[in-house]
């Protein structure tokens, strides 16, 4: 799970800095589909959450969340994302 939540991260920090076609942002892309997908393939849908400034996995509190998974939780908050749930087959 922690391998989604900070390709996931890392993402939405170097998208800030740097465009879509980057190479460095195109291979946190490549990764991010990679980890979601493996997830995916043994779960319906992953979703990713901020309960009272927590961050929350598929109903569960992320207990050990580090300076990346904070960025993502920050980064959501500041754009007014209370979830986000990807499912299995929508592309």
């Amino acid at each position: 799970m922690h391998s989604i939540l900070r390709s996931i991260a890392k993402l939405t920090g170097l998208l800030g800095l740097y465009p879509p076609a980057h190479p460095v942002v195109e291979q946190i892309i490549s990764e991010a589909i990679e980890n979601i997908s493996t997830y995916l393939s043994l779960h319906p849908e992953l979703t990713v959450g901020i309960v009272e400034h927590r961050l929350v996995v598929e109903d569960m509190p992320v207990e050990d969340c580090g300076v990346i998974e904070m960025e993502l939780m920050n980064s959501m908050e500041k754009a007014g994302i209370g979830s986000v749930t990807i499912r299995h087959g929508v592309s």
